[in-house]
């Protein structure tokens, strides 16, 4: 209950499409073979985060030793072992069986990072081991010998068999890492324990039982080193140096425009270090990647032509169209050159970078024409052609702006590859294996930049060049989009040469435009016209979940448009008063203003999961008060009754020290033991003290009485 506020909130945001996204099969199936699962007990087991890994239920070597103690101590009662058994073999089909673990996960399949309950089973068996070794002298040497034993032999075994999801060492466990630091820390395990047992002296165990520790501090230390390493060969992750270097130059070009411009904008960057470099440098973007993805918002982001894929968007396929449409009012370049002059005003350089400002860039929220409001953005297939279309829509227009104007291409050559038409697209197959290329050529009708961008339905990757230039992949997660040509003047050859890759095929989608210049004028004319629309002008050093400001609108019932995904946490006000939102563009909020003139605008965002979850998060909160304080006043009015409540809710057997001061109350149990057990035990003990007391009393008066007498 008081973790709901933070477990609501997350289903909220499961809600936006993460538990849609990939429809999981429900088949039962076995995920992994037993032998491998086994060696992930070992120190330095790691074999990938990727889908394809095993769970990581590492717990060290010594709670692997101790467990088995626990099974065969006397000192834990048969109903114990047994439901602790159960609790790790539901565990273990868990993670083997496919059903089982979709329901552990939520019904979803995770993005990588499988088996994120496992931790479960690793606290568990910590608490296991920790019962094993409070009652090590319940067991002979030769047991901890057979346990160690066995943990060598298996180690062994599993040296010589093929790991399938193993990243190194050919597929085998680690050699030195895993095999021999396992039999080494066996051996010592063996070594300590018996010690352990055998010692009497309270000191000399201290002392046995530090060097233990140290120890395993040193093995936690050793696998998690090897852990790294190996996990930096699978999926890489960025060392200090250059991530502490890349913030620190970018934050130069980056803190003067935060300092000087208070109000809200976006900011986005051409060169990334990672997709959420927007959050390292406490800026507003248009990139993210995150595990609780809004499906909604990276279609929106990809039809606008955007790089934007599963659960990521990252800002690549930017221009001066969708950039100003959704308020990106400051690009961060570097210095050699990936923004178009043409378009934007240069505003700060600093040592690395150069700051370009977005004259037409819009505010977070903006009037529009009732038209768009209902544009489908499934319209048209190429991203430059539904742009000119919302474009139009924006200013009250069923007709295309025209901002990208098309250019006709030339020729569409091929090399080593067959040339066929399949469901409306011109299908490109290999011949065999040497390089296979189609090559798509026009010349330039005008000075400016032009953009490329081919329509299909069956996308496969392919390396893209011009003029012999190479400008990366195309048709992958990160270049299926809109791409900048570069800029070229009136009658300049533009050629784009896609190379297929191994034995992929390239379909591109017939009877459509490839190539795109900007009409500058045209930028110019629709651009000022949404400008002069009413603009949304927030007050400075609003918080994300509360802005403020104020909106002027020259008509009754304005329809405005804003640039916030739509979420219903979401409340809007205009002049105090609540107003209806609405989804446009299948992913932005909207609304309508309905008189005329100057208003306040308010926007709060309060999801009611949030609302809830907090409620039963206090709830939660005053339940526990409630019995902490019971629990004080049981405690306090009882003081004199219970002498050692806080030795008998857990004794370790092998400490003398303990069993002598609880030799006043031998029937106490020396394990966990409730309150009201232990006020049966008190009130019987005091019964039996009270019946004395009155069996001497009445001694007492019988030998008066025969006194008396």
């Amino acid at each position: 209950a008081i973790a709901a506020f933070m477990v609501l909130g997350a289903y909220y945001s499961l809600t936006f499409g993460k538990s849609t996204f990939n429809p999981p099969d429900f088949t039962p199936a076995a995920k992994f073979d037993i032998l491998d699962f086994m060696t992930k007990f070992l120190p330095g087991s790691y074999d990938t985060v990727r889908p394809e890994g095993l769970p990581f239920v590492y717990s060290g070597l010594l709670t692997v030793v101790l467990v088995p103690i626990f099974f065969v101590s006397k000192k834990f009662t048969t109903r114990e072992k047994i439901a602790s058994i159960g609790f790790i073999g539901f565990f273990v089909i868990s993670f083997l069986v496919t059903t089982l673990d979709l329901m552990w996960h939520g019904f979803q399949n995770p993005n990588w990072l499988n088996y994120r309950y496992s931790f479960m089973l690793v606290f568990f068996l910590l608490t296991l081991a920790y019962k094993g070794i409070s009652a090590i002298r319940g067991v002979s040497e030769k047991f901890i010998l057979g346990i160690c034993s066995l943990l060598v032999l298996f180690v062994a075994v599993a040296q010589k068999q093929k790991l399938d999801t193993y990243l190194e060492s050919e597929n085998k466990l680690l050699a030195m890492q895993t095999v021999w630091l396992s039999i080494i820390l066996a051996i010592f395990f063996l070594a300590v324990l018996c010690i352990l047992k055998k010692e009497r002296n309270p000191r000399k165990r201290e002392n046995v039982a530090a060097i233990l520790a140290v120890v395993v501090c040193i093995e936690l230390f050793c696998n998690t080193l090897t852990m790294f390493i190996q996990l930096d060969g699978d999926v890489y992750y960025s060392d200090y140096s250059p991530y502490n270097n890349f913030l620190s130059d970018m934050r130069d070009a980056v803190d003067p425009i935060n300092e000087e411009d208070r109000s809200f904008y976006r900011l986005e960057i051409t060169e990334h270090r990672q997709i959420n470099d927007s959050f390292a440098l406490s800026t507003n973007g248009l990139a993210g990647s995150t595990s609780t993805l809004n499906k909604e918002t990276i279609a929106f982001l990809k039809a606008m032509g955007y790089a934007s894929q599963t659960h990521w968007s990252t800002y690549k396929g930017g221009n001066p169209v969708n950039d100003s449409l959704l308020g990106v009012k400051y690009i961060v370049d570097t210095k050699a050159g990936k923004v178009s002059p043409l378009y934007y005003d240069r505003h700060s350089t600093s040592m690395k970078y150069v700051v370009y400002e977005n004259p037409y860039a819009m505010s977070l929220a903006y009037g529009v024409a009732d038209e768009a409001l209902s544009f489908d953005m499934t319209l048209e297939k190429s991203h430059l052609e539904r742009l000119n279309l919302l474009v139009g829509a924006m200013l009250g227009s069923s007709d295309s702006a025209e901002i990208f104007y098309p250019v006709e291409t030339e020729s569409i050559e091929h090399d080593n590859c067959d040339r066929s038409y399949t469901d409306r697209h011109i299908s490109f197959k290999k011949k065999n294996e040497s390089a296979a290329t189609v090559t798509i050529t026009t010349h330039a009708t005008a000075d400016g930049e032009f953009f490329f961008f081919a329509p299909s339905d069956y996308t496969r990757p392919v390396k893209l060049s011009v003029n012999g230039t190479s400008k990366g992949t195309y048709f992958d997660g990160e270049s299926d989009r809109i791409i900048s040509l570069g800029i070229f003047k009136a009658g300049d050859r533009v050629s784009v040469k896609l190379t297929l890759e191994d034995s992929a095929d390239l379909y591109l989608l017939d009877n459509c435009d490839y190539f795109y210049h900007i009409n500058k004028e045209k930028l110019d004319e629709c651009m000022t016209a949404l400008k002069n629309n009413p603009q949304f002008i927030v007050d400075d050093d609003c918080p994300d979940n509360h802005l403020t400001g104020t909106i002027k609108t020259e008509k009754d019932d304005q329809a405005i448009l804003t640039t916030i995904p739509y979420d219903e946490g979401w409340k809007i006000y205009v002049d105090g008063v609540r107003v209806d939102i609405q989804k446009s563009l299948d992913a932005l909020i909207s609304f309508n203003i309905a008189s005329s003139g100057e208003h306040t605008l308010e926007m709060k965002y309060m999801p009611t999961a949030h609302l809830i979850g907090a409620t039963i998060s206090l709830l939660g909160i005053a339940v526990f008060a409630i019995m902490c304080i019971g629990e004080f006043l049981v405690k306090k009015i009882f003081k004199n009754r219970i002498k050692h409540t806080d030795d008998v809710l857990w004794v370790l057997e092998d400490i003398e020290e303990d069993e002598e001061n609880l030799s006043e109350y031998p029937e106490l149990p020396k394990k966990e033991i409730s309150v009201k057990k232990l006020l049966e035990i008190f009130n019987k003990k005091t019964n039996t003290v009270e019946t004395q007391e009155n069996d001497d009393n009445d001694n007492n008066d019988n030998n008066d009485n025969n006194g008396g007498n």
